[in-house]
């Protein structure tokens, strides 16, 4: 989820005209491909050989949530610009402050049964002499100030110490890191963003060396799945760089790519295009799905389908609403009906119909999706 501009929530392209295409060509190609399987993660992982307490009911692994808020303060019940600059904070930013705090939501997640925990790292462009600015890291010469670096360290050791199983770690750019936002390739823009996001990889790898837990990192939250990934070429050229660029530092298994914001049609094929023209396809493809789901499953069926990854690629949802028994069965209907193989859920803490755009509790239940 994009703080600095809001998602859309709004369903595919409305281009009618290419709806019969699609269904004739996932129609000929699902004939003429029976073979395609999903890959076996190169981690080793054998999601089938988990034990019953790691497997949910709805998917293949126990998910967990995005723990992105520590506080929301005044902004839970007045969400105004003003009370978002000023009173929320996040786990990243925040840490040393809310200490006690996080360790007791971080217990709190594992208590209900939660395996799996996502942090974002939302960071700005270059030129700035802060530190922190409400939500936002400031890069100090493209990298992470060493109070943010030590709250990560320390944010990290405490997950691991509680036994979560998973950690993705996920890239945010706001305002001049903020790619679609641009006017054209910028640049100094792009050099910052590569440095600051391996400096956060460097500095998370060092914090879980030798440790039982798995990390998945997002590259670009929400920059995949996306008409601006067709219709905005700067935004498709940063995708094939930074891809490349991980590429040649680090493994393809760590990583999930860039999250895709929903599944429009041409956004994500055109993403997906990406990652074939490298020669690398991440382990798993990670969907933020909110409103709309069932059209979404339907365009990650028939993209996934017509670029020949096969129906039954690994995929998980990235973000979607706290404790919804609408997205459980969505999901298990997605399973059945569309062959969708989705590994796990990672809820936002966001209900459906909430007046804020952004988050409206710090609290993660998560039954609906044990």
């Amino acid at each position: 989820m994009w703080p600095s501009r809001l998602k859309d929530r709004k369903g595919a392209m409305n281009r009618p005209a290419r709806v019969f295409i699609f269904l004739a060509l996932v129609t000929f190609i699902a004939s003429c491909t029976p073979w395609m399987r999903a890959p076996v993660l190169k981690d080793g992982t054998n999601t089938s050989e988990e034990n019953g307490s790691d497997i949910s009911s709805i998917t293949e692994e126990m998910g967990g949530s995005n723990y992105v808020f520590v506080d929301l303060g005044r902004y839970a019940a007045n969400p105004t610009d003003e009370n978002w600059r000023a009173d929320v904070k996040t786990p990243v930013t925040h840490y040393r402050e809310y200490q006690s705090q996080v360790r007791e939501h971080l217990r709190l997640m594992r208590s209900s049964g939660q395996k799996k925990i996502s942090l974002v790292v939302w960071f700005g462009g270059p030129g700035q002499t802060c530190e922190i600015f409400a939500h936002t890291v400031c890069p100090q010469a493209g990298k992470l100030p060493a109070s943010v670096k030590a709250n990560i360290r320390d944010l990290l050791a405490d997950i691991i110490a509680r036994g979560f199983t998973e950690v993705q770690i996920r890239m945010g750019g706001q305002g001049l890191a903020d790619v679609p936002s641009w006017s054209q390739f910028e640049e100094s823009y792009y050099q910052n963003n590569e440095t600051f996001i391996f400096d956060v990889i460097d500095t998370s790898e060092a914090a879980v060396q030798g440790k039982r837990i798995r990390v998945f990192y997002d590259l670009g939250l929400e920059l995949m799945g996306h008409p601006y990934v067709v219709d905005r070429p700067w935004l498709n050229q940063y995708l094939r760089r930074l891809w490349a660029a991980y590429l040649a530092k680090y493994p393809l298994e760590k990583t999930v790519g860039f999250s895709f914001n929903h599944a429009h049609r041409d956004g994500t094929y055109e993403s997906l295009k990406i990652f074939d023209d490298s020669g690398s396809r991440p382990p798993r493809l990670a969907f933020d799905i909110y409103a709309d789901r069932e059209t979404h499953f339907q365009n990650i069926q028939w993209i996934l389908i017509l670029r020949e990854w096969g129906a039954d690629y690994p995929i998980f949802v990235q973000e979607t609403y706290r404790n919804d028994p609408g997205v459980a069965q969505d999901i298990l209907n997605a399973k059945k009906n569309l062959g969708l193989r989705i590994m796990t859920v990672m809820q936002w803490p966001l209900d459906a119909g909430a007046s804020t755009p952004h988050a409206n509790s710090v609290d993660l239940p998560f039954d609906r999706y044990r």
